[in-house]
C-alpha cells in the first residue's frame, strides 16, 4: 500500500498542479467526480477543525477513500496522532499554513515535522513570510515544493504581492540540481494570470473562490447575489505596521475592519513584539468567518481575496454548470 500510494505521488509530482479550495460540506461525489474527470485536484479546507473533527468527518463522508488532498490547520499538523489517521485514510496531499504566528519556536521544528511526513505524503507548506521561506530553501532536503500566498490572496498573507513574491523566491531558489516546486496559493484570478505563472516556472497553482458560483457550491440566491456584487476594492489589508498582513473583507465600511484596525493600533509601539503579532493573530482567528458563511455584513470579519471579484465573469465566461 505505502510503496504503491509513494510510487503514484512521484507520478504525479511531474504535473502542473490546478487546484480548487473546497469546505468540508462540499466533499461531495460530484465534487470529487469533477476533480477527477478534469485533473484538477480538490483541496478540502479543514483547518478550522481539529484531528477528533477531522478524523470524524473523514469517516462518516469519505468511507470510499476518495478524497487526496486535505489542508488542515498548524496544531493538527505537529498533532502526533495526524500519521495514524492519514493511513486510515486515502489523503495524499496534507496543505497547511504555515505562517510564524501560528506556531512558536524555532521554524527547524516546523521543517522537522513536515520533512517526517513529506516520506509518506505530499506536504505543501503555505506562506507568504519571507523569513519562513527562506528558511524552508535553505534546509530544503526531502522537502519538494513550497506554496506562495501573496497579498492579493485571503487571510493572512506576505506584505508582497504575489508576482513580487514569486520573483523574490525564484531568486532564493537553490542550484538547478536541487529544484524545490513553487505553487502559487490564491491571488491569481484569471486563467490567463494562472497561464504566465505556469510558463515561467510555476508548478501549479490553487484558486481560492473563483470558482463559488458555479452549481458545485450550495447557496442560496441572495447569497450568490452578493458574491456578484463585490469588486477589486471589496477587500483591503490590515496589519502591516505588525508585520502580520491580512486582507479581510471591507468596502470602506466595514465596523469589523475598523475594529480590528484599532486594536492593531492599540498594539502598535516604537518596538513590534512578538506578542503583539500572536494577539493580532489570536484575535482575527477568534472572529473570523467563512465568506460563503457570511451576510458581508458591516460587522462580521471575513478573510476574503481579491480572487472573489472575478466569481462573476468566472462564470460567465465558462458557465455555472460543471457537468
Amino acid at each position: 500500500m505505502a510503496l504503491q500510494q509513494n510510487s503514484d505521488i512521484v507520478a504525479e509530482q511531474q504535473v502542473s498542479i490546478i487546484g480548487f479550495v473546497w469546505r468540508p460540506e462540499e466533499m461531495t461525489p460530484s465534487v470529487i467526480q469533477m476533480a477527477q474527470r478534469t485533473g484538477s485536484r480538490a483541496v478540502f479546507d479543514f483547518s478550522m477543525m481539529g484531528l477528533a473533527g477531522l478524523r470524524s468527518f473523514l469517516r462518516k463522508a469519505d468511507t470510499a477513500g476518495h478524497v487526496r488532498g486535505i489542508k488542515i490547520s498548524v496544531s493538527t499538523f505537529f498533532d502526533p496522532s495526524l500519521g495514524q489517521l492519514l493511513k486510515e485514510t486515502g489523503v495524499r496531499d496534507i496543505w497547511v499554513e504555515c505562517h510564524p504566528q501560528f506556531f512558536q519556536g524555532d521554524p527547524s521544528i516546523f521543517i522537522r515535522r513536515l520533512r517526517e511526513l513529506t516520506e509518506t505524503h505530499r506536504c505543501f507548506p503555505i506562506t507568504g513570510d519571507l523569513d519562513l521561506l527562506a528558511a524552508i530553501i535553505k534546509d530544503s532536503s526531502g522537502i519538494g515544493r513550497i506554496v506562495l500566498k501573496g497579498c492579493e490572496a485571503s487571510g493572512f498573507v506576505s506584505g508582497e504581492t504575489t508576482t513580487a513574491l514569486y520573483s523574490m523566491v525564484k531568486k532564493m531558489l537553490p542550484t538547478p540540481s536541487k529544484p524545490l516546486d513553487i505553487l502559487i496559493w490564491g491571488g491569481v484570478s484569471t486563467p490567463e494570470a494562472a497561464a504566465a505563472f505556469l510558463l515561467t516556472g510555476a508548478n501549479g497553482i490553487v484558486f481560492e473562490c473563483v470558482h463559488w458560483l458555479t452549481d458545485m457550491i450550495a447557496i442560496d440566491d441572495v447569497q450568490r447575489q452578493r458574491l456578484s456584487n463585490l469588486r477589486l476594492d471589496s477587500t483591503d489589508l490590515v496589519g502591516l505596521d505588525l508585520l502580520v498582513p491580512c486582507r479581510l473583507f471591507n468596502k470602506g465600511n466595514s465596523l469589523a475592519f475598523r475594529e480590528i484596525k484599532t486594536f492593531e493600533d492599540s498594539l502598535y509601539g516604537a518596538e513590534i513584539k512578538e506578542e503583539s503579532r500572536r494577539s493580532f493573530v489570536s484575535l482575527v482567528h477568534a472572529r473570523a468567518l467563512h465568506p460563503l458563511e457570511s451576510h458581508f455584513s458591516q460587522d462580521e470579519v471575513i478573510p476574503l481575496g481579491v480572487e472573489a471579484a472575478f466569481a462573476a465573469s468566472f462564470v460567465e465566461r465558462f458557465g455555472a454548470g460543471t457537468e
